[in-house]
């Protein structure tokens, strides 16, 4: 008797039942375990994504802000510079160019180019920021994209099929317990432990797959499977960069037609499309020489400011590189 007894108890002993049980229960610690932490993972990527997004937002408003002021003083350049033109070629025509003063001229024309030196610098601060903060988000990017990559990892040990394989195994072994037995009293026992054992696995296996379900529901289109479109849209924020590229499309039109280069191009029979109709061959070749190194000045630092407006898409384009991380996940 001591002997069956001795062989019943070791083949309880030897069963699989509460290898395969302390799978399923790794299993859903390791889920919960694991959408807290992704929870807060995912919490920090967008925290940080957001704040790039916010600076990104102000150096953008600000460089649109420059792209305006620095229209201006070229509006203001233009108006300027015709009014002190018209008053001197006035007195220029009344006394003669010997008596008059160009300097009110040059002092319009050299104030004008250095505000828009000043301008197409703080710009170029801004662009430069603008490019600083994208590959700020590129890092962001890494990041996420490093997170769903650890997560495809962890879901290869701790997946639906793994706990299923696990109760499946569990639920045999106990089934099996009857079978294995020498006696009909040992049959008889084994089959009353293996029933309740069952029902046991059962609701062990009910609660590691509802973490699982919890872990899927909270997580997939997110750090697994196909990206979703709310959370790529929440990422990458296009619209925001459209509405911008074309306002600034649309400054970039309405300059041209306030301004053409033709104004400051240093011209022997105009200043400033002011034309030196009525003065001497001599006369305008000496206004002509006494601005032209004004003229050439303003010219250069207006044609600098329009190369920053040249192309309004330039964010977007930029952003290419950083939608591709997320369009591979999709």
């Amino acid at each position: 008797m001591a002997n069956e007894e001795h062989a019943y108890f070791f083949q309880i002993h030897n069963s699989q039942v509460p290898v395969q049980r302390d799978k399923m229960l790794r299993n859903k610690a390791a889920l919960e375990q694991a959408m807290k932490e992704f929870r807060e993972k995912w919490g920090k990527i967008k925290s940080a994504d957001r704040d790039v997004d916010d600076k990104l937002k102000k150096a953008a408003e600000q460089y649109e802000e420059l792209l305006d002021a620095a229209a201006k003083v070229a509006v203001n350049a233009e108006k300027e510079t015709k009014e002190v033109v018209a008053e001197t070629l006035g007195k220029v025509l009344s006394v003669g160019l010997k008596l008059v003063n160009l300097g009110p001229i040059e002092y319009v024309l050299k104030g004008a180019a250095a505000a828009l030196k000043r301008h197409v610098n703080e710009t170029q601060a801004r662009k430069l920021e603008i490019y600083a903060l994208l590959s700020l988000e590129e890092t962001v990017f890494a990041s996420f994209k490093e997170a769903r990559e650890i997560v495809t990892e962890f879901l290869e040990d701790n997946n639906y099929e793994r706990i299923k394989d696990a109760w499946d195994d569990a639920d045999d072994a106990a089934e099996q317990m009857e079978s294995v037995m020498a006696t009909v009293g040992q049959k008889s026992d084994a089959a009353d432990l293996g029933k309740a054992l069952k029902e046991e696995l059962a609701k062990v296996f009910a609660s590691a797959e509802n973490a699982y379900k919890e872990f899927a529901r909270e997580h997939e289109y997110l750090f697994f499977g196909p990206l979703g479109t709310d959370y790529r849209m929440e990422l990458m924020e296009d619209d925001t960069w459209k509405r911008f590229s074309e306002s600034w499309k649309r400054r970039r039109e309405d300059f041209d037609d306030l301004l053409r280069t033709r104004m400051f191009e240093p011209n022997p029979d105009k200043v400033v499309e002011m034309s030196l109709e009525g003065l001497s061959a001599d006369d305008k070749a000496r206004i002509y020489s006494q601005l032209e190194g004004a003229l050439r000045e303003l010219l250069q630092a207006w044609n600098e400011w329009k190369g920053f407006t040249d192309d309004p898409y330039w964010v977007l384009e930029s952003r290419e590189g950083l939608k591709s991380v997320l369009e591979a996940m999709r």
